[in-house]
């Protein structure tokens, strides 16, 4: 069962910095995404619009919604608050 778990949190780790790399190479944003990076200008040079186009790209490849109350505090999200969200909310 933990074993489960590890597998299914490392899974969701990969899918999330992948998909925040992508994004920021297709911006030509040249920063490296961390767990504790934060969706912000400070931490990956993104604005308002970026960081909520980088959680629809996480939404839309994780397969899970993400609840409203996390789309109105996107510059308090970390790449490690999307992987717990995909580890609680995505397929299973």
């Amino acid at each position: 069962m933990f074993g489960a778990r590890r597998k299914r949190r490392q899974e969701a780790t990969e899918l999330v910095l992948r998909v925040t790399r992508d994004f920021l190479a297709a911006r030509g944003i040249e920063r490296t995404p961390t767990l504790d990076s934060r969706l912000s200008p400070a931490d990956l040079s993104l604005d308002s619009i970026a960081a909520l186009e980088l959680m629809a790209e996480v939404e839309r490849h994780s397969g899970m919604t993400i609840p409203e109350r996390f789309w109105e505090a996107t510059h308090q999200m970390t790449l490690g608050g999307l992987v717990d969200l995909v580890v609680k909310r995505g397929k299973r």
